[in-house]
C-alpha cells in the first residue's frame, strides 16, 4: 500500500546516502612512509562491536597493527585496528558506539608508492579512497567510494611537530607551541618564498590580536627560538634567522619592524588560524631542519579533524606540503576530545619519551 511503499522509500535513501570523508597525508613523498589522517561524519549510529573499514588504493599499503602506526584521535578508547595491504579495519568494542552526526578522526601508516607503480595504477593521477560503516556481520551501515585521496610529490615536508612547551594545555589559554619540520626543498633567495603553517580549527594565533592592534607584527616576537639546552635545538635550526628583513631604520624605505623594503609583510598574522612567514633563503648548513616557537590560543573545545597544516610556496607556486596531529587541550580530568580520562602523569611521559625517540630516530 502507499504507506509501505514510503516508508521503503524514506529507509532506502537514507542508507544510500555518501558518508562524508577526508583523507590527509601528513607526508606526501614517493616511497615514503607517514600517517594518514581519516575523518568522517557518519549520519546514522555504529552499533557495538560495529567496524570501519578503509581501502586505500592500489599502491598504498596500510600497517596500524601496533600502537605506534595507529592513532586513535577521537575515536572510542577501546577501538583496536588490523591492516594487511590496502585494506584497513578498525573494530569497536561491545561497551561502544559511534553517534551520528559526530565528527570522528583517527590515523594510521601508509607507504606511498613509488612513481613507477603510482603512474601504473593511477594513470590519471586521481585517487579515490573507500570508507565503509559495517555491523559486526558485515551489513552496510554507511560507506563512500570517492573520498579524494593525494598524488605523491618527489619532496614534501617532514618530521613537522607541533607540541605545547608544558603539559597538559589547558582550554582558552595563551599556550607557549614549538613548532619544527623539515624541508626537502632549498628555498633560493632570488624568490619570494612563503611558509604557511594553519593551526586547527579554533585554534588562534596570538599575533592575530597584534596584528588587528598595529597592522602588523614584530617577527622577533612571533617566531622565537625554541627552548634552548635540548636535543631538537642542537637539531633544528632557528627559523627566525633566515627570515626576510626590514630595510635599516635610519632608511626612507623603513616603514616597521614588520615590512620588508618592497612592502611584504615577513610575518602576516591577518587570519586567526594561519601564519604566513616570509623567508629569504634556507641552506643545507641545517639539512632543511627548522623550528621555532610561538603563542596560540587554545579553544575551549577542540573540532575535529585536529590537524595541523604546513606549506611552502615560491612565487605563486606551491612547492612542499606536511601535516600533522595537533596536542589535545584538558579540561579538570577529561580531554577536550572525547571527553575520556586524563590517563596519569607517569603514562603520558612514558609515551611522550617514546615518541621523542622515535622522532629523532628519523
Amino acid at each position: 500500500d502507499e504507506l509501505t511503499f514510503l516508508h521503503f522509500k524514506a529507509l532506502a535513501t537514507d542508507v544510500l546516502k555518501p558518508l562524508p570523508a577526508e583523507i590527509v597525508p601528513e607526508v606526501r613523498a614517493f616511497e615514503e612512509s607517514g600517517f594518514v589522517h581519516v575523518s568522517f561524519i557518519p549520519n546514522r549510529q555504529l552499533q557495538p562491536f560495529g567496524q570501519v573499514v578503509v581501502e586505500s588504493p592500489r599502491g598504498f599499503p596500510m600497517f596500524c597493527n601496533f600502537a605506534q602506526f595507529f592513532q586513535r584521535g577521537n575515536m572510542p578508547i577501546s577501538v583496536q585496528c588490523e591492516a594487511a595491504n590496502t585494506f584497513a579495519v578498525i573494530s569497536l568494542s561491545g561497551g561502544e558506539t559511534l553517534a551520528k552526526d559526530t565528527h570522528y578522526y583517527f590515523a594510521l601508516r601508509v607507504t606511498n608508492p613509488s612513481p613507477a607503480d603510482f603512474d601504473n595504477f593511477h594513470p590519471t593521477g586521481e585517487t579515490f579512497w573507500k570508507v565503509r560503516m559495517q555491523t559486526a556481520s558485515a551489513a552496510l551501515v554507511q560507506k563512500t567510494d570517492q573520498a579524494t585521496g593525494y598524488h605523491p610529490t618527489l619532496t614534501s615536508v617532514s618530521r613537522f611537530t607541533v607540541k605545547p612547551t608544558s603539559e597538559p594545555a589547558l582550554p582558552m589559554t595563551a599556550t607557549p607551541v614549538e613548532i619544527m619540520f623539515k624541508l626537502e626543498s632549498v628555498l633560493l633567495q632570488f624568490r619570494d618564498n612563503i611558509i604557511r603553517v594553519t593551526a586547527p580549527t579554533n585554534h588562534t594565533f596570538e599575533c592575530y590580536y597584534v596584528f588587528g592592534n598595529l597592522s602588523f607584527v614584530d617577527p622577533a616576537e612571533t617566531v622565537r627560538p625554541i627552548t634552548q639546552g635540548t636535543r631538537d635545538a642542537e637539531l633544528f635550526g632557528h627559523l627566525g634567522e633566515v627570515l626576510e628583513q626590514p630595510p635599516p631604520t635610519t632608511s626612507s624605505e623603513f616603514t616597521n619592524v614588520g615590512m620588508t623594503a618592497d612592502g611584504r609583510r615577513i610575518v602576516d598574522c591577518s587570519q586567526p588560524d594561519e601564519m604566513l612567514i616570509a623567508v629569504d633563503f634556507t641552506d643545507l648548513r641545517t639539512k632543511g631542519r627548522y623550528s621555532f616557537q610561538t603563542t596560540v590560543y587554545t579553544p575551549g573545545e577542540i573540532r575535529p579533524p585536529n590537524m595541523w597544516r604546513i606549506e611552502t610556496t615560491a612565487g605563486d607556486g606551491p612547492i612542499d606540503s606536511g601535516a600533522t596531529g595537533g596536542f589535545q587541550v584538558y579540561y579538570q580530568g577529561t580531554s577536550s576530545i572525547s571527553g575520556a580520562p586524563v590517563a596519569p602523569i607517569w603514562v603520558s611521559s612514558l609515551l611522550a619519551l617514546a615518541a621523542a625517540v622515535a622522532f629523532v630516530l628519523q
